[in-house]
């Protein structure tokens, strides 16, 4: 359930406690931002917001969760918002003072779809859905007062205290609609199919990542890995010693005795 958490700027927060994790969502109905916290990871975000505060960690947990899911009446709230990130502090009162302070990331289009659009679409087409009930209900109630005046039979009140009901007159007085009627109309169906191909859960896709990013120990290569690896077809020549120029002890005695 989304809660209001400020007027103005408006900001709205979303949260949901799924399999020992949590998942928060804020909006200001243009975008959306996120930050998803395993239970462990929960419990040291609610320490470093509260340090000093010596509680038990189940119930710092409990105090914590009870705090995303009734953000009202804060005795503090700041929200900074930054290029791609917002930081939020909220303070709310308990037996003792219990402070959150979040930094979210700003979300995908998929995500605001999936988390404001999307409900927002459905409220609207369950409205339009429970306005034609009652408006039906309406007329056949007012069909069978009718009905039973016609029959020579009293109503118990001589003056009724409520109009028959005029189902033009009051649709002429609701005709905003009527600008957007064909992007309102839509079914159920089509909206549980949309959902369900746009729904992106970053928060498993960001596990998957993690997973895939796990640093392996660096291996000591053998000396077979170390050594460079040489083809078969190349010939290696003998080493050639470089030969020199001045002459052998035997050979400068001969030429000496020759003089």
């Amino acid at each position: 359930m989304w809660h209001n958490i400020q007027e103005d700027p408006p900001y709205l927060l979303l949260s949901k406690e799924v399999i020992k994790s949590y998942e928060i969502y804020v909006t200001d109905y243009i975008s959306i931002w996120f930050v998803y916290f395993k239970k462990n990871d929960f419990l040291e975000c609610l320490k470093d917001s509260n340090f000093g505060l010596e509680v038990e960690p189940e119930e710092l947990l409990q105090k914590g969760a009870k705090l995303l899911k009734q953000p009202t009446n804060l005795r503090k709230l700041e929200v900074k918002k930054n290029v791609s990130t917002l930081e939020i502090s909220m303070t709310k009162l308990f037996e003792y003072p219990l402070q959150l302070k979040l930094k979210l990331t700003e979300g995908s289009k998929e995500m605001f779809f999936q988390n404001v659009s999307y409900m927002l679409l459905k409220t609207v087409a369950d409205l339009k859905t429970s306005q034609q009930e009652l408006r039906d209900l309406l007329k056949k109630k007012d069909d069978e007062i009718e009905e039973y005046k016609s029959e020579g039979k009293e109503i118990a009140l001589r003056y009724l205290k409520t109009k028959q009901f005029n189902d033009e007159e009051h649709m002429r007085q609701h005709q905003v609609d009527k600008e957007c009627a064909d992007l309102l109309n839509i079914p159920n169906t089509l909206l549980d199919k949309i959902a369900a191909a746009t729904h992106r859960n970053e928060a498993i896709e960001r596990e998957n990542l993690e997973n895939l990013n796990i640093k392996q120990e660096p291996t000591t290569p053998s000396v077979s890995q170390s050594a460079p690896c040489i083809s078969s077809d190349v010939k290696i020549e003998p080493k050639i010693e470089p030969q020199n120029n001045s002459f052998s002890p035997r050979k400068k005695r001969k030429q000496l005795l020759n003089y």
